[in-house]
């Protein structure tokens, strides 16, 4: 019975010690990650896994499915434009339907085989282009609120379990009243209830969960708005400056502007609004 309590105290102490250096290592990571800007934070993650020795892992994340739509959608227009200005490819467009249609990236075609798009054509490509380079950019940071909510409630979860054991071990007998590996468990059994409380308003404070899902939100407003643009260019004949298609296009054409105006808008305002509750900080019931 001896040795066992002598194997009780000893991994006691152990354990409250591990458990200590974990929670304090993993508090420390994430709040420096938060404060750096993006770039930084990114490099400082991937040069800490190569320090583990993790450097040969892929950190790159593949195409999300939100991405892969937004491509597919911009595909659906892109397809449309060559095909109305008789284009091999892409390529084959001036630069400003290259940029707009395309990915940003000009073409080595010599200007001489460019094709020039019309006024009506880039009006549809500026507003296209927008809309996914929006799509992107809010994927991107869904994807990051994503991963601090999930990470944010496994350390949450962790020092709730931490606390339990802890709480637990210092309420029994197992270890010898007096003894140093009790008295660390009583001073650990204290420290982490409050540890979980500052962790709890600190993720309340950055609100990881209300970025992810207001992210969501504002994707489906975007992918809606791109995939009914790409299926009603996709299904119109090819336009001039004054045709028929153009004429039904422009009527078109000005109710989306006005409406990804108006969704632009709300977004500004959302984000104002949450700017300014974060500047104002956690409030307290007095």
């Amino acid at each position: 019975m001896g040795v066992l309590i002598g194997i009780a105290r000893y991994f006691g102490t152990f354990f409250a010690a591990v458990v200590m250096i974990i929670a304090m290592a993993t508090a420390a990571i994430w709040v420096v990650l938060q404060i750096l800007p993006k770039p930084l934070a990114d490099k400082v993650w991937l040069d800490s896994m190569k320090l583990v020795g993790l450097s040969y892992f892929d950190f790159i994340p593949a195409p999300s499915a939100e991405r892969q739509s937004a491509d597919r959608d911009q595909e659906k227009i892109s397809s449309w434009v060559v095909h109305c200005k008789n284009a091999p490819s892409l390529d084959f467009l001036d630069i400003s339907g290259q940029i707009l249609f395309g990915t940003g990236r000009v073409s080595s075609v010599n200007k001489q085989d460019w094709v020039n798009v019309n006024n009506l054509e880039i009006r549809i490509g500026e507003i296209i282009h927008s809309i996914y380079e929006n799509r992107n950019y809010v994927d991107a940071n869904a994807r990051n609120a994503f991963t601090t909510m999930t990470i944010t409630t496994m350390f949450t979860i962790f020092i709730g379990l931490c606390t339990t054991i802890l709480v637990s071990l210092s309420s029994t007998d197992v270890l010898t009243a007096g003894s140093t590996a009790a008295r660390n468990v009583k001073l650990l059994a204290i420290v982490f209830p409050a540890v979980g409380t500052a962790a709890a308003a600190v993720i309340a404070f950055y609100g990881p969960s209300d970025k992810y899902f207001s992210a969501r939100q504002t994707l489906a407003a975007l992918g809606q708005m791109h995939r009914q643009i790409a299926n009603e260019v996709a299904k119109s004949d090819c336009v001039t400056d004054s045709n028929d298609a153009a004429k039904l296009i422009k009527v078109k054409l000005n109710s989306w502007e006005d409406q990804y105006g108006n969704l632009l808008n709300a977004l500004a305002k959302e984000s104002s609004r949450e700017e300014a509750t974060k500047q104002q900080g956690p409030t307290t019931n007095k």
